[in-house]
């Protein structure tokens, strides 16, 4: 569960910092548009530019980040077999630690931005005013209640026990 988690958690910051471009536990697709890159990079135009023609031109940038992305993703493979060959499962825990302490920024903002609103602690001011004025209202009617059977129950007592 744990793994799963730490995937999950990975995609998910990921996705969020490059604006839903990279998804990096999907390595097929990384290698697809490595080829498609590629592809791209050694196309050889031959037709002069025109604007129904546009030039095919490789993005080298995106093709440097996916082959990053893709080096990395083998090298964190081989140090997590190594990883779990010697230490034993507990060689994910650091890994796991490690990716919520990074992914904490992400969800403040995140929740500085949708929860947070500038009227926010008027927002709640006015349903705490709201609730206190119910609790008390509340308050008020067990009161009544309260003393409305102590004072039925006077009247329906027997003469001696009556207080005068």
């Amino acid at each position: 569960m744990v793994l799963c988690f730490i995937m999950g958690l990975q995609n998910a910051m990921v996705t969020k910092v490059s604006k839903a471009e990279i998804r990096t536990t999907h390595v097929t697709g990384m290698v697809t548009d490595i080829g498609i890159e590629l592809g791209k990079l050694c196309y050889w135009n031959l037709a002069k530019p025109n604007a129904s023609k546009p030039l095919v031109l490789a993005n080298r940038q995106k093709l440097r980040v996916l082959a990053t992305l893709v080096a990395l993703f083998f090298l964190g493979g081989v140090a997590g077999a190594l990883g779990f060959k010697h230490v034993g499962f507990s060689a994910t825990l650091p890994l796991a630690i490690l990716l919520l302490a990074l992914a904490v920024v992400p969800v403040f903002d995140d929740v500085r931005l949708r929860i947070w609103r500038r009227d926010l602690l008027a927002h709640i001011a006015g349903h705490a005013r709201d609730w206190s004025r119910g609790v008390g209202k509340d308050l008020h009617a067990v009161w009544l209640a309260a003393r409305h059977t102590k004072e039925n129950a006077r009247s329906k007592a027997p003469r001696s026990r009556r207080r005068n």
